[in-house]
């Protein structure tokens, strides 16, 4: 055998382990998804964060943050001035994977209080940021999902309907729990 078939075949091979291991990596790793847009109960005073688990197995260890953020332009550029957001629950153990049946097991909503339109003004550039960390039941990979909302349209009025979907609802304001 010669250099270059040595050479040839440690490529070809390392390339092919590559792409197991990316392969494999993307079974384990947690896939979460987050709502484009945020539910608003203006009666209550929450704000809503729908996520979803998409992968089939469960997820552990969730920790959820809501962040208001506010960018400011200094000498050395852009810095943002963070400020925290307190949620109105605890994060659930256990967030269960996606399920042939089509319940909403693996759907969770999270609320806090918020009000949009006090962060939203026409003088700031303010935005929300929702960020969601979870690590898969299974192989312990972690995940942080997160979304960022940089206007009041991105804030909906009304509940978001139950299941896989992320569509928001315009009837029972303020009945519905968290």
């Amino acid at each position: 055998m010669s250099v270059w078939d040595a050479i040839w075949t440690g490529l070809v091979g390392g390339l092919c382990a590559s792409l197991v291991w990316f392969l494999v990596f993307r079974l384990i790793r947690p896939r979460v998804r987050i709502a484009p847009k945020a539910s608003w109960d203006p009666k209550a005073g929450l704000v809503r964060f729908k996520i979803l688990n998409s992968a089939s197995r469960d997820l552990i260890d969730l920790r959820f943050q809501l962040d208001v953020l506010r960018p400011r332009v200094g000498p050395r550029g852009i810095t943002y001035t963070r400020f925290r957001v307190p949620l109105t629950a605890q994060p659930p153990v256990l967030l269960a994977g996606k399920r042939r049946g089509g319940d909403d097991s693996n759907a969770y909503r999270v609320a806090a209080r918020l009000d949009p339109s006090e962060v939203f003004t026409e003088e700031d550039n303010h935005f929300v940021r929702f960020k969601v960390f979870g690590r898969d039941a299974v192989s312990g990979v972690g995940r942080v999902a997160e979304a960022s909302y940089h206007s009041i349209d991105d804030f909906v009025t009304g509940t978001y309907e139950k299941g896989q979907t992320f569509e928001i609802a315009q009837r029972k304001l303020s009945s519905q729990r968290s």
